[in-house]
């Protein structure tokens, strides 16, 4: 390609592309698909040789396109370039087996120049080839977005010290943590954060202790939870599971995903009123919940009737009461008759504006 384009310039012919500014050239190749296809265009000319070490966006994933992708190869890719910031950082890679030195690599240069969003997805095929590991994850003072899922035993270890300035966002997914240090993590070390989401076990069993002024969205799923508490009270939008005990003081709280059986002695949200936007749950589980409320302007049921008359009486006696609302979303799984349970259930809702049906195919309905 190089001495086609040679060619054409001893024909007098122009490569006008080539003789496009920079800044317009790192626009272009930041649409391609990766950092992989972007690094091919140097074969162009001596003109475009260097000019994808300078983009703003750093893209690897292994894909169809780049089945070759190797480690080793997204580290000369790293070290090569160029740009003093990046905005944007994300490899995701599925690998039989994964050496930890590596991504360490990659987590120190986005502590170095990253001012905007990391995305580090890993899915390994071995489990035992990380198997109780640690990952150490630098401070990234710039950073507005950290989003790391390994799908493996690995343990993500944050630093004991320094500040997370300007990070908004936090997902920690399917990597495990120690709970102490996950809370101390958000609650002294990331004074701007407003939505945190973290699914997956803990290191071990242990209380998670979470305090935070700016905090607005919180997704919690972690098994080994003894007590989740959290101190927030710009937090409007919760949802979480797997907690033995929760204590949680949002006094904005608008909207919450209930995903586990709530007991009012054990589960306690300090909220002002008795009003929500939104709460999504499951009636058998946790009909104390619903009831907490006396107005849910959107409440999405998971309506789950066990077979035989004591299964039908304890369906009924879950749906007994339940709040105003405006929009009820139902989805509904039984071997009962279906006719008789929606409309038990909508005579008990005669305020509702709309109503949104799914019927669980799971068991044969009768």
């Amino acid at each position: 390609m190089e001495l086609d384009a040679d060619r054409r310039r001893r024909r007098g012919g122009k490569d006008h592309i080539s003789e496009l500014p920079d800044d317009l050239l790192h626009n272009i190749l930041v649409h391609l698909s990766s950092t992989a296809a972007a690094a091919r265009t140097s074969l162009l000319s001596h003109r475009w040789r260097y000019v994808w070490a300078y983009m703003p966006e750093i893209v690897f994933h292994r894909d169809s396109t780049t089945p070759a992708l190797s480690l080793d190869s997204i580290d000369a890719a790293l070290q090569a370039c160029s740009a003093p910031t990046i905005r944007r950082l994300e490899i995701r890679l599925c690998q039989d087996k994964l050496d930890v030195h590596h991504v360490a690599q990659w987590l120190r240069f986005a502590s170095q120049r990253l001012v905007g969003s990391l995305d580090l997805s890993l899915i390994l095929q071995l489990l035992d080839s990380v198997k109780n590991k640690e990952l150490m994850l630098p401070v990234c003072e710039r950073a507005t977005e950290i989003s790391v899922s390994t799908w493996s035993s690995l343990v993500l270890r944050p630093p004991a010290t320094g500040s997370f300035k300007a990070l908004i966002h936090l997902k920690i997914c399917y990597i495990r943590m120690d709970g102490r240090e996950l809370g101390r993590l958000v609650s002294l070390q990331c004074p701007c954060l407003r939505k945190l989401s973290v699914i997956g076990p803990l290191v071990a069993a242990c209380e998670v202790s979470i305090s935070s002024e700016s905090l607005k969205s919180i997704k919690y799923h972690c098994s080994y939870t003894r007590k989740l508490e959290l101190t927030t009270p710009r937090l409007t939008k919760i949802s979480a599971s797997l907690a033995k005990e929760a204590y949680v003081v949002a006094p904005k709280l608008e909207k919450i995903s209930w995903d586990d059986t709530y007991d009012p002695s054990r589960h306690q949200f300090v909220v002002t009123g008795r009003h929500l936007r939104r709460l999504s749950t499951s009636a058998s589980r946790s009909p104390l919940l619903i009831r907490r409320f006396d107005t849910i302007d959107e409440l999405r049921l998971y309506v789950s009737i066990p077979p035989g008359t004591e299964g039908y009486i304890s369906f009924q006696k879950d749906m007994c009461t339940l709040p105003t609302c405006q929009t009820l979303w139902l989805t509904v799984r039984s071997r009962h008759r279906l006719t008789p349970s929606i409309f038990y259930i909508l005579e008990r809702t005669s305020h509702i504006r709309k109503l949104k049906l799914n019927l669980d195919p799971t068991p044969p309905l009768k």
